[in-house]
């Protein structure tokens, strides 16, 4: 099974993504990092933030995005507290517009995780702890869907 692991460019080579990535391929996922498998985005991201970004460089990286996207059975969302992402956010509604199995860790803020994330998710942690002790990849691969409603107020609230 290949997922698309979807999370902010300012969590590239930390800690926290290197333990989530291993936590998925040890559960023997293929995994499409964006920042790894199109090493252009980093390229257009950093003209981003130098003001040489070009209206070809956004389309490019998205059009690229997706494609790797539609090539994924699942998406595994990943916005810390620290991040907020307008194209995090964005690749989790397209995935769940394809029909992929959608799971997110959103680190808890102020009030609980974001609707939209309630709402796209099928699978919503608030810690990337409860994520590793929960396997949410034996769930998908046994075939069955675990609904929002199914999970403990731990989980969402």
């Amino acid at each position: 099974m290949k997922v698309y692991f979807s999370h902010p460019y300012d969590t590239i080579g930390t800690p926290d993504e290197k333990r989530l990535l291993d936590i998925i391929k040890e559960e023997g996922w293929e995994v499409i990092n964006p920042f790894e498998n199109n090493p252009e985005d980093v390229g257009v991201i950093d003209r981003v933030k130098s003001s040489k970004f070009t209206l070809k460089d956004a389309r490019d990286l998205v059009t690229n995005d997706l494609l790797n996207l539609g090539r994924c059975d699942a998406i595994l969302v990943w916005i810390p507290n620290s991040s907020q992402t307008v194209g995090t956010i964005c690749e989790m509604v397209y995935a769940r517009k394809l029909g992929l199995f959608v799971v997110a860790i959103h680190c808890k803020l102020d009030g609980g995780p974001h609707a939209w994330m309630v709402h796209h998710a099928d699978l919503l942690y608030l810690t990337i702890d409860d994520f590793a002790a929960d396997r949410p990849t034996q769930w998908w691969k046994n075939g069955r869907t675990i609904s929002l409603a199914s999970i403990d107020d731990k989980r969402v609230g």
